[in-house]
């Protein structure tokens, strides 16, 4: 299993597992999103590939400035694993490569 960025031709697999999570998104929005993801320093758009082509699942997040110390808190908005990849150890994979 491969942990990475997405490549823009994959927004219709992320669009699936978007709509796992029971949320819809249009092609232009969602791609708008990924492109807001992709130039971010402190937020992070991860997927898993456990095959070429084939994602099975994906994670996005936000580092966030804390206020009374030094340094960042980070926070998950979504974690999608296709319902063919659960219990196979994708979730956790993706969550320590966004802690990492």
């Amino acid at each position: 299993m491969k942990i990475r960025e997405p490549y823009k031709s994959e927004t219709n697999q992320i669009k699936k597992l978007i709509k796992e999570l029971g949320y819809e998104i249009g092609d232009s929005s969602l791609s708008s999103q990924i492109d807001l993801y992709l130039e971010s320093k402190v937020s992070l758009l991860l997927v898993a590939e456990t095959a070429p082509g084939n994602l099975s699942g994906m994670i996005s997040g936000h580092l966030i400035p804390l206020i009374h110390q030094h340094g960042n808190t980070g926070r998950v908005t979504a974690l999608s694993i296709h319902p063919c990849a659960r219990s196979s150890g994708v979730g956790t994979c993706l969550l320590e490569s966004m802690e990492s």
